[in-house]
């Protein structure tokens, strides 16, 4: 870098008499240690493939053994499907007919597949 304005040495003498700038950094992180993770380590359930059914419809679900897939919504006739959560870990779908309403959902809560199918 022949004529470069880069200097090739650094200042770090202790004595800061008529400078305004501090010639050490502190590189010193404490207390900035990085907590341990608060989600519980568990054995998640093993891969599948579901048909859940309701009276508005029904839904096929596959579960990888880390993350839903949404295969199938089949409404009942006369009822209209709308999927309200397509996750990797909670699928809902929901069926209605201006009269009725079904809920199908299936989610991953604390390490277990939880299902439920309401009107």
């Amino acid at each position: 870098l022949t004529g470069s304005s880069v200097p090739t040495t650094v200042d770090d003498d202790d004595d800061l008499t008529g400078s305004s700038v501090p010639t050490t950094v502190d590189d010193d992180v404490t207390g900035g240690s990085v907590p341990e993770s608060s989600i519980p380590v568990a054995s998640l359930p093993g891969p599948f493939t579901k048909t859940y059914n309701s009276a508005g419809g029904s839904v096929i679900v596959s579960w990888s053994g880390t993350a839903f897939t949404l295969v199938t919504v089949s409404p009942t006739p006369g009822f209209m499907a709308e999927i309200k959560h397509n996750e990797w870990d909670r699928v809902r779908v929901e069926f209605d007919n201006d009269e009725t309403e079904w809920r199908i959902e299936v989610r991953l809560n604390d390490g277990s597949i939880r299902e439920r199918i309401t009107n």
